[in-house]
């Protein structure tokens, strides 16, 4: 994507407000915050919502593409010298792996992008980002405890922490994914959120009987429901987001279904739509809530003018399972800007 292909500041508020994303006055500052990044982001833009009766955006954020966060830095872009770089920079620092990649080659362990984000709350936007970082390679799938023990020890927490229990526990069920871990100093010094990945059904209930909050089952068994229609993308169905404070669990989250593991948008729809009313009538989201989403599914925003476009689809849910506010849904919707839309571009 090249400077060319940039969907404008306005163009992108406008499209952002046409489509019913969020307010007048937020979409012009999500928007603003956008257009402070390379063209290249604009594939990859993210908002994060709380599911009451009337979803409320809660974050933002924008995906570089592997490997570009890097290659800016060997290359000394000018966009790392400007005052959202130097903030990405900041955070970059606060590396927990750093040490490790010292010592050993870590290759590069997937082709996801690489997030920054950002707290949104009401119309304003947390100005201090704050980054996940890729797990060393050789320890990306984590297979027995010895493993945990050396985590533990690149985390600077103790292996008799809280989170390192429950770590223990998933690895005796079979192998994890260490997907991502986030670091953020603002919002305390010690806070983590681990990303444990690519678990199966079995091993996220062993979870859910771990905290005490086997009555989320059914969260889990609606998404295996949407799964078995048509998954035919190959990847993580569940994922495990461990909010960590020292070493203790402040919060667990479980992040599913991925609606992308169904390649084909046109057919998500469907299933999405009785997953949704699954957990409608367990009392899980609101009924507008769940009307909201199954309208973003997938579908595809034009400007009036029919020169730029925005491709809205929803990316996954989490569900909070342990902390305050627990039982809060939330859903991430991936947004795409188009440049020059095609002509069988709609809002449906």
């Amino acid at each position: 994507m090249t400077d060319r292909d940039r969907v404008g500041r306005t163009a992108l508020a406008e499209l952002l407000e046409t489509g019913g994303l969020c307010g007048a006055r937020l979409c012009t500052r999500v928007a603003a915050r956008a257009s402070k990044f390379p063209t290249i982001v604009q594939r990859n833009i993210f908002l994060e919502y709380e599911l009451s009766a009337f979803p409320a955006v809660a974050g933002m954020g924008v995906g570089f593409p592997a490997g570009v966060l890097e290659e800016y830095a060997v290359t000394n872009r000018a966009f790392l010298q400007g005052a959202t770089g130097l903030a990405i920079q900041a955070a970059m620092s606060n590396d927990p792996f750093a040490k490790d990649h010292e010592a050993y080659v870590n290759a590069r362990s997937d082709r996801d992008p690489d997030w920054v984000e950002y707290d949104v709350s009401g119309d304003e936007i947390e100005k201090t980002p704050f980054v996940f970082f890729r797990s060393p390679s050789r320890h990306r799938t984590i297979r027995s405890r010895s493993q945990i023990n050396q985590v533990c020890q690149l985390l600077a927490v103790a292996p008799s922490a809280e989170f390192a229990i429950l770590l223990r526990a998933l690895v005796d069920s079979g192998p994890i994914v260490l997907y991502r871990v986030g670091v953020a100093h603002h919002r305390g010094p010690g806070w983590r959120r681990l990303l444990i990945s690519h678990l199966c059904k079995s091993a996220t209930l062993l979870a859910l009987t771990w905290i005490g909050s086997i009555e989320f089952a059914r969260v889990i068994e609606a998404s295996e429901a949407f799964y078995g229609t048509r998954a035919d993308a190959p990847g993580a169905l569940y994922s495990l987001s461990l909010d960590v404070n020292g070493g203790q669990l402040s919060a667990l989250d479980v992040e599913c279904p991925y609606l992308f593991r169904v390649k084909s948008s046109s057919h998500r729809s469907e299933p999405f739509r009785a997953y949704l009313d699954l957990l409608v009538s367990t009392g899980h989201i609101d009924v507008n809530a769940a009307h909201w989403l199954s309208h973003f599914c997938t579908r595809t925003i034009d400007s009036g003018d029919r020169k730029s476009a925005l491709s809205v689809s929803v990316h996954h849910l989490k569900h909070r399972l342990m902390g305050e506010p627990r039982g809060r849904a939330k859903a991430y919707l991936h947004l795409e800007a188009l440049r020059g839309a095609a002509s069988g571009a709609h809002e449906a």
